[in-house]
């Protein structure tokens, strides 16, 4: 059985825009907005990925590469890099440019319910329901390891604007804030 999932774009400057057309052959289940509001993502429990123009609502493409459904998404500040996670315990990572994948991290016991990218570096966090968190060099291609957060899954991860902080929550009801290595956060974009 298939359900209905329709995109709308809204434009306040111009008046109300409404334009709709059918996006994925399942639920969404994951967003993403690029930092420059020109690119918006969608992931869907249909293992898709499609990209969209946020001024129109043009579907700019369809990443087939995912392998079950997603769960989590975030673009780079740059907007060079799309990481995506599926229920596979996979985190792909694809160029923007050319939307390749690029990459595929594996390591959590459990899916990753949240990607957060550091605001001036190469580093990625995921945010698993195992409880940890997991390091990322998205250029290099590395993981940096791993924080036993919880006892409990993860649902929220968040980088400070500063970069020097990372937040987590989930279903312990505890927030809980890490401060980063100088050599961690100080990876440097190019």
């Amino acid at each position: 059985h298939s359900v209905e999932c329709y995109f709308t774009v809204v434009r306040t400057s111009e008046g109300i825009t409404n334009i709709s057309g059918r996006t994925h052959k399942d639920a969404v289940t994951a967003l993403a907005w690029s930092n420059d509001s020109q690119k918006i993502a969608t992931g869907s429990a249909d293992a898709t990925v499609k990209i969209w123009d946020a001024s129109n609502g043009k579907e700019l493409a369809t990443l087939l590469a995912i392998r079950s459904s997603v769960t989590a998404m975030a673009f780079s500040p740059d907007q060079r890099w799309l990481a995506v996670a599926a229920v596979d315990l996979s985190i792909r990572i694809f160029r923007m440019a050319d939307l390749t994948l690029q990459k595929t991290f594996f390591g959590h016991e459990k899916p990753v319910e949240a990607l957060a990218f550091h605001p001036r570096s190469w580093l990625m966090a995921s945010a698993s329901r195992d409880g940890t968190i997991g390091l990322y060099n998205v250029k290099q291609g590395v993981g940096h390891g791993r924080i036993e957060a919880s006892h409990q899954a993860l649902s929220a991860l968040k980088f400070s604007p500063d970069g020097r902080y990372l937040a987590s929550g989930g279903l312990d009801k505890i927030l809980r804030i890490w401060k980063l290595s100088a050599t961690t956060s100080d990876e440097q974009s190019d």
